[in-house]
């Protein structure tokens, strides 16, 4: 396989094509952020602003230097050294390769080493099959259920908790 890294997002990475995954509903449709819409220029603010945070790291997922992605750990909790994990593939043709497993275990490690975060949470719909196997794979356990969590094509649907702790 080519070269997989991640490292943070910056506003020179936002392209029409990473845009494009925004806009299409089978890369979005276990995302919060499906219910928004967003201009080249305004996705380049947010990642500006991501950029300078300290408490949430927006990170590109690239594969020989080609952005297939983002992995964000966010919501660091300064006493408790808590945060939150998600991960989006939007290249298509990059799922179902194992690299949201692998990308997940980079990212988990940067968490507890790099920003000493003790515990990381994942959330994903009980549909979002893929998702919830690549976190388990990357060693995290399931945590609980919410039930009718999450609104999703028109029913309400459970959220799978997944979760790791530095050990």
């Amino acid at each position: 396989m080519e070269e997989l890294s991640i490292r943070r997002l910056l506003p020179e990475d936002v392209s029409e094509r990473y845009l494009s995954w925004l806009r299409d509903e089978e890369v979005t449709q276990f995302l919060e952020m499906r219910w928004s819409s967003y201009t080249l220029e305004e996705l380049k603010d947010y990642i500006h602003k991501l950029s300078k945070s300290q408490t949430d790291f927006l990170m590109g997922i690239f594969v020989s230097g080609v952005h297939i992605g983002n992995v964000k750990i966010g919501s660091i909790h300064p006493i408790h050294r808590n945060a939150d994990i998600g991960i989006i593939i939007g290249e298509k043709s990059f799922r179902g390769k194992g690299i949201g497993t692998k990308v997940i275990m980079m990212a988990t490690e940067f968490a507890f080493k790099e920003l000493n975060i003790n515990h990381l949470l994942a959330g994903a719909y009980s549909q979002n099959e893929a998702s919830i196997r690549a976190f388990q794979k990357a060693g995290y356990s399931i945590a609980g259920r919410l039930k009718n969590r999450a609104f999703y094509k028109g029913f309400y649907t459970d959220v799978v908790l997944m979760e790791k702790i530095k050990s």
